[in-house]
């Protein structure tokens, strides 16, 4: 009984062993099967990474052939190229070297050899002169009249635009609101009026402001102006009047010392000033008739005013 009850049991075992071994063998042929699918994948890769390897092989080639067939090719240009200018430079130098012939004959032709100086071995000497003179062949003179119609005709040219004088113009404007702003303060401070420095700082900038006036005015009347000349007198004049007569009137006041070479001085300038206006208004006029008709019939009707209003002064006299 007992050896049956053994038999069953190894049996049992046997069969429960060869279930393992089974499953085992179940297990290893999956392993075996996934070995071969991932050999199967790594050489299907390795053979799509040759494939890969050599169409960009083949790729390079083929680039690199092109390159240097670009390269040749622009080598053979570049040197046909370099021919071409060596060939126009030698055409440009034979054209070069035929002018200068045929301009070297041309002046051949027309200018003939000067005749060559005859120097005389026993110059002939005038004792009635002084001593070391020798005369010579009078030499031709330009005529004083001709030198002085040089300097008559000279003109002196200024290529200067409208946008240019309305730069200046602009320019002018700020650099006067700046230094009038200064002149306003130094004369509404008293604590720096004393002062030599700013005495001389106000100063500068009043005549800088009058500088900075200036520029854009003569450049307008240059550009506006064909009589020049005439126009600059009678501004000089207007100022020139309005100078010595300011002048004349401080040396008028009591508390001036005044020199009386320095008092006729400026009544010198003034009656030239005077003559100076006269001058240039009647070069103006002469320019400009429009401007004496003006004068005229504004003087004409000063006149009359005048006379009509001295006419009745007298009627209320009487």
């Amino acid at each position: 009984m007992k050896a049956v009850m053994a038999a069953k049991k190894a049996a049992q075992k046997a069969k429960a062993l060869k279930a393992r071994g089974a499953a085992v063998a179940a297990k290893g042929q999956a392993l075996a099967d996934k070995g071969q699918a991932a050999l199967e994948k790594g050489q299907a890769f390795a053979e799509k990474a040759q494939a890969q390897g050599q169409a960009l092989a083949e790729k390079g080639q083929a680039a690199l052939e092109k390159g240097q067939a670009f390269a040749e090719k622009a080598q053979a240009q570049g040197q046909a190229l370099a021919e071409k200018g060596q060939a126009f430079a030698e055409k440009a130098q034979a054209q070069g070297q035929a002018l200068v012939e045929q301009t070297q004959s041309i002046a051949n032709q027309v200018a003939p050899p000067a005749p060559s100086p005859v120097l005389n071995s026993e110059p002939y000497v005038n004792m009635s002169e002084p001593i070391g003179y020798i005369n010579e062949p009078n030499k031709p003179t330009i005529p004083i009249s001709e030198k002085f119609n040089k300097f008559k005709d000279a003109k002196i040219e200024t290529q200067i635009g409208y946008p240019q004088i309305a730069l200046t113009i602009i320019l002018g404007v700020f650099y006067v609101a700046v230094t009038a702003l200064g002149i306003k303060v130094y004369n509404n401070c008293t604590g720096i009026q004393g002062s030599k420095k700013y005495q001389n700082l106000k100063g500068f900038l009043s005549h800088t402001m009058a500088v900075a006036l200036t520029i854009p005015c003569v450049l307008l009347l240059q550009k506006l102006v064909t009589n020049q000349g005439g126009i600059f007198t009678v501004v000089y004049a207007c100022m020139g009047l309005t100078g010595a007569a300011i002048a004349m009137d401080i040396m008028r006041q009591p508390d001036c010392d005044v020199k009386s070479s320095e008092k006729n001085f400026v009544i010198a300038s003034l009656v030239g000033w005077i003559l100076t206006l006269l001058i240039g208004g009647y070069f103006t006029v002469k320019k400009y008739p429009k401007i004496g008709e003006v004068a005229r019939a504004a003087g004409q009707k000063a006149a009359a005013g005048a006379h009509g209003a001295a006419g009745a002064v007298r009627q209320k006299m009487a």
